[in-house]
């Protein structure tokens, strides 16, 4: 008598590599975007406005916020695109000057994000969490 197989283990090794291979990509894909927000160069002139907006400001305070500015962006990639919260109010300011390069902004959210990533303020944000 002939063994016959039955396909249901075929489709369910079939569905578990495909979802695995799902998987696998968006780890990969998220990991190639937060390698692009880690390189990524801020646009000419962007620290220079966030230093004419704070006197006193040096370079070197300028590459602090923008590197905690870039945690920020990290955090929320990491956390599923979900409400993180923002670093200091000198990183918010640096975000409000990155915004105003609006389609530098674009790009950058569209490959760092997959989509344009919207500045929601903290007062909004608290209202919301607390309904």
């Amino acid at each position: 008598m002939a063994a016959t197989t039955s396909p249901v283990p075929f489709v369910i090794l079939l569905a578990a590599a495909l979802f695995g291979m799902s998987w696998l990509y968006g780890k990969w894909r998220t990991l190639r975007r937060a390698e692009f927000i880690r390189t990524f160069r801020w646009p000419r002139g962007l620290l220079e406005r966030l230093e004419k907006h704070h006197p006193g400001f040096e370079r070197k305070d300028s590459a602090l916020v923008s590197r905690g500015l870039r945690q920020f962006f990290l955090a929320y990639l990491m956390s599923g695109k979900r409400y993180v919260s923002m670093p200091s109010q000198v990183a918010d300011d640096l975000w409000h000057e990155f915004i105003l390069y609006t389609r530098d902004y674009d790009a950058f959210c569209r490959r760092a994000f997959g989509g344009f990533l919207h500045h929601t303020p903290a007062v909004v944000l608290s209202e919301h969490q607390e309904q």
